[in-house]
């Protein structure tokens, strides 16, 4: 079954427009395009239509769903800021330091700097996909993000944790019953995860029905 798209939340419903139709949080990265393409996905292209969207498919493929739904959302606020703020379409992609500028410090007094950065980055990515340029240097990039997150607030920053180290692991080795199958998958997973350096995100699923044997451990 196809899944459809839920509604808009009032408060984060973008205008209607045919470049960004309502579709699914991962599916925006894709199927919101650019008002102004690069030649080579336009209409004027040599190219097939169907090989212009294999392109686009294949740079898109580089991030997985769950990734892409991080920044169909982080898009849609994009979004919906140029459109309270009438700013055009065309000036969204490429986007200058200005503009991204002034979308960063606007959510600046009440987004972690992490949240931000993250902003700055998916908008890029959303440029990378259609292949428009992106006329921001990287020390121009790199003055523009340091500027706005610190104006994040300081509640934004959640104060550190005690360290997960080795002890906690033996701790936890000592609780598992090894002989029991979900028992002995946590534990792989937790030993795993710490001597990876990894997030458990990346060795878990969020739900079993989008578990998949031939790209998720076993």
């Amino acid at each position: 079954m196809t899944q459809k798209p839920k509604p808009y939340h009032p408060h984060l419903t973008p205008t209607i427009s045919h470049l960004q139709p309502h579709c699914l949080a991962k599916e925006r990265l894709i199927l919101w395009h650019p008002a102004h393409l690069p030649l080579h996905l336009t209409v004027l292209s040599p190219l097939p239509q169907s090989t212009v969207d294999r392109i686009t498919s294949i740079i898109g493929a580089s991030w997985t769903d769950s990734t892409k739904e991080l920044y169909g959302t982080s898009l849609l606020v994009f979004h919906v800021f140029h459109d309270l703020n009438n700013i055009p379409d065309e000036s969204r992609c490429p986007i200058s330091s200005n503009t991204l500028t002034t979308f960063l410090v606007s959510s600046a007094g009440t987004h972690s700097s992490s949240t931000l950065a993250n902003y700055a980055a998916r908008i890029r990515a959303w440029h990378i996909v259609h292949g428009c340029s992106w006329d921001i240097n990287e020390a121009e990039y790199k003055v523009i993000l340091e500027g706005t997150t610190r104006l994040a607030p300081n509640t934004s920053k959640h104060p550190w944790r005690a360290l997960f180290t080795v002890n906690i692991l033996v701790v936890f080795h000592s609780l598992f019953d090894h002989n029991d199958p979900c028992n002995a998958a946590i534990f792989t997973c937790l030993v795993m995860s710490f001597y990876c350096i990894a997030r458990l995100g990346e060795f878990t699923v969020p739900t079993i029905q989008s578990f998949k044997p031939a790209k998720h451990i076993t």
